[in-house]
């Protein structure tokens, strides 16, 4: 009698993905892909409406994205590290405002007022497709998440939330992944790269869904 072998790097390969959300790999996999490319939007000078009368609008749309990701990082690690109320207050509320970015209310955003433009529009103008997070159907999905940005990491990942968090609709947690842009280069990430994929150019061999280049970080919108 012979004995099955196990497979190797079967005991080390395990995904993080909460049970409750196994159904929701077509959700997850298109949410993965939007994510990577609103970060490379974020790290380069393309835009999906230059030279129109939304440019403005879409400048204003990016740097507020980046002022709420790299806020909420730092406010949520400062309240971790160090237990100031103040900073988990801050970091709460930008949270909420990367939420609402995501699902398309700008203007409740802190400084998104005078936009009238959104982050599902500008994916709708690059890549053809809505975020997945601002369908009307899927908006109790996109709001079960509490969201805390990383920035120490390449791959976002997605835990079950506390069951205290779940008092108020939040049942997962989503860790999105915004670390600093690397050194462009062919080793890393080049300017190329990052408007293509963007701007939905670039090549994706066999349908793949992840970005070209490892040093684009992927995380469920």
């Amino acid at each position: 009698m012979t004995t099955s072998e196990p497979t190797p790097g079967a005991c080390l390969l395990e995904t993080k993905l909460p049970d409750g959300l196994k159904q929701k790999l077509t959700e997850i996999k298109a949410g993965v892909t939007q994510w990577s490319r609103l970060t490379a939007w974020t790290w380069c000078d393309y835009l999906a409406f230059a030279d129109s009368p939304q440019e403005k609008d879409e400048r204003k749309l990016k740097a507020l994205l980046v002022k709420a990701l790299q806020t909420q990082a730092q406010e949520s690690d400062a309240y971790l590290s160090y237990g100031d109320p103040n900073s988990k207050t801050n970091a709460e509320t930008w949270a909420k405002a990367l939420l609402n970015l995501l699902v398309g209310e700008t203007k409740k955003v802190p400084g998104g007022e005078d936009i009238n433009l959104t982050l599902s529009e500008v994916m709708k103008e690059m890549t053809g497709q809505r975020l997945i997070t601002s369908i009307p159907e899927n908006e109790e999905f996109s709001k079960s998440f509490y969201v805390k940005v990383i920035t120490n990491a390449f791959s976002g990942y997605i835990e079950d939330a506390p069951d205290e968090c779940k008092t108020n609709g939040k049942k997962y947690i989503n860790f999105i992944a915004y670390p600093p842009r690397p050194k462009l280069g062919k080793l890393t990430v080049t300017k190329e790269q990052l408007k293509y994929w963007a701007s939905d150019l670039a090549p994706k061999p066999g349908g793949n869904y992840l970005p070209p280049s490892v040093y684009i970080p992927t995380a469920f919108t």
